[in-house]
């Protein structure tokens, strides 16, 4: 870190990583051949689909379909084109920073991706040089910064410029890769040899956009009969609740229930063991819900149905209160119990339906 603070290498080094996150992200929305990114209705989908939205993703759904095909428009010019100002002079490439800057802005208003974001738009700074910089601070900081500016010798430079001479023709390789279905065999040998560093690794984000929302409800009881639902803290559930904010936190539980939703339960054998921890009440697993439906006791009986969700529209939110509707699909996971938990282990297979009649 010391070595090559302050190379001009470096900073090129991490515009290239900017040119090369933005425009793969938009070159495999097109390439995927995905239609809503075709006829530009993919942003009617996005802000209701995504795997947490905030409460301004509800906003950003009611706006008219012309405004959203040109939101969903701005985002591949943005992505696509605005990139390539990257590496002209200085006034194109701020132009370029503040682009992708406001654009990473709104997904942050509209989208819980954690500290995704945030890095996005950090890596952004080397977008700008010190004259731009330097206006943005107080003047004595500004000051203080020049002082304490390190200033690169030839350690500095050799690191660098043997860095860029392994990461650029492979991450030129694995940029353009998707475009042209074959990349240059060198690179694509050191590509694969370098490929745990993580240093020149594809992006591809929302190449294919979901257009419906299956949630996976699940609930607790103690007698077979009356149901009640866990809910929990980040994800949707109670349809008067909006959709809370959890920026830079990452409610890894919630997130993987979204992905477990658009495929069945084989697919995400996880699912069965938060069933059983849920039967036994364990209180790291209870802890990662909002609320504890069952605080005396952990329940006889759990299971989970699968409802789609959808974000209600103006008038339903004004007449109900509702930020959600839902409507039932079926079941995600069958009605079990501990002793349907016990018996499955010394058979060694997946619990079958629970017997709730009681007997």
């Amino acid at each position: 870190m010391f070595l090559t603070a302050g190379s001009r290498i470096v900073v090129w080094l991490y515009r290239w990583l900017v040119f090369r996150y933005f425009l793969v992200a938009g070159a495999v929305k097109l390439l995927s051949g995905d239609a809503t990114w075709r006829d530009l209705t993919a942003l009617d989908y996005h802000f209701w689909t995504q795997p947490l939205p905030t409460p301004l993703a509800w906003y950003a759904a009611q706006l008219p379909p012309w405004l959203l095909a040109a939101a969903t428009t701005a985002t591949l010019v943005v992505e696509i084109v605005c990139v390539f100002l990257i590496f002209l002079p200085r006034r194109p490439r701020i132009a370029a920073a503040v682009a992708l800057l406001l654009f990473e802005l709104l997904i942050v208003l509209t989208g819980n991706y954690n500290f995704f974001n945030l890095l996005s738009m950090l890596i952004c700074i080397f977008l700008f040089d010190d004259a731009a910089l330097s206006r943005l601070m107080p003047g004595r900081f500004a000051l203080w910064a020049r002082r304490k500016a390190p200033h690169p010798g030839r350690a500095a430079t050799m690191v660098a410029s043997a860095l860029a001479l392994v990461v650029v023709p492979v991450g030129l390789n694995r940029t353009f890769e998707p475009f042209t279905h074959a990349g240059l065999p060198v690179a694509g040998i050191i590509s694969k040899a370098i490929a745990p560093l993580l240093i020149v690794n594809p992006y591809g984000l929302f190449a294919i956009m979901t257009t419906a929302r299956p949630e996976i409800v699940i609930e607790g009881s103690a007698d077979g009969r009356a149901w009640t639902e866990y809910v929990f803290a980040y994800k949707p559930g109670p349809l008067t609740r909006p959709p809370p904010w959890n920026i830079p936190h990452q409610p890894r539980l919630d997130w993987q229930l979204w992905f477990a939703a658009l495929d069945d339960v084989r697919a995400n054998p996880w699912v069965q063991n938060l069933m059983l921890r849920l039967l036994q009440g364990s209180p790291r697993v209870v802890a990662l819900l909002d609320s504890n439906p069952f605080p005396e006791r952990p329940p006889s009986y759990v299971r989970a149905n699968l409802y789609e969700y959808r974000f209600a529209d103006a008038r339903t939110r004004a007449r109900t209160g509702q930020w959600w509707v839902r409507e039932l699909e079926g079941s995600y996971f069958p009605a079990v119990s501990l002793r349907d938990f016990e018996q499955a282990a010394r058979s060694d297979a997946a619990p079958r339906d629970a017997d709730v009649s009681g007997r």
